[in-house]
């Protein structure tokens, strides 16, 4: 049998660790949310965080549709217990994907919103506890390392008319370096479509 899958992401597909179930109850300490209840497809993460360290102690999840990301929640939640916040902070789609034995180049997209919604949960603990000065607005993702280009910037380019590879490449730069990012930049553009 073929699949797209590694064995990690396909056993956390099948058992997910730290999913937080209907009406469980739960104190947490940050809270990110991506996506919206409305539309059936949403993603909340939950943190129990040490105040005086800084360190995750738990994280908790819940998933509204979305069911690829069901993997990828499940192992940054593991990844992150015991992480201080400035290392989880550092936390990227390469990391994430590395961890899963691989994910397929058209989802992602997906695994940016795991990471995008673990920094909102950080910054909700910020907020919350009066350490503004240390939430970050700065939600890139690096998807080529050679050339320094986010996510974002991909993304802009696309909403900007460029709707072709050769394009996208020419105003961002993007795999002009070691070329390895072609097939993750490719994946963004026909998700920005």
């Amino acid at each position: 049998m073929v699949t797209l899958y590694s064995e990690t992401t396909n056993q956390h597909f099948e058992h997910p660790c730290n999913q937080l179930r209907d009406r469980e109850p739960f104190d947490f300490d940050g809270r990110g949310i991506f996506g919206n209840f409305e539309s059936e497809d949403q993603l909340v993460i939950y943190l129990v965080i040490d105040l005086e360290t800084e360190i995750i102690k738990d994280c908790k999840w819940q998933i509204i549709g979305m069911k690829t990301a069901i993997a990828g929640v499940s192992v940054l939640s593991e990844m992150v217990k015991g992480m201080v916040l400035s290392k989880s902070l550092e936390m990227s789609v390469y990391h994430l994907i590395k961890q899963l034995g691989g994910f397929p180049d058209d989802q992602i997209q997906v695994i940016a919103n795991i990471i995008k919604t673990l920094k909102l949960a950080i910054n909700n603990f910020y907020e919350e506890n009066g350490l503004e000065h240390k939430t970050s607005d700065d939600f890139a993702l690096r998807i080529c390392k050679c050339m320094d280009v986010s996510d974002q910037q991909i993304e802009a380019a696309v909403k900007n008319g460029a709707h072709t590879f050769e394009k996208v490449q020419t105003i961002t730069k993007c795999s002009t370096g070691c070329g390895t990012c072609a097939e993750k930049v490719q994946a963004l553009i026909t998700s920005y479509l």
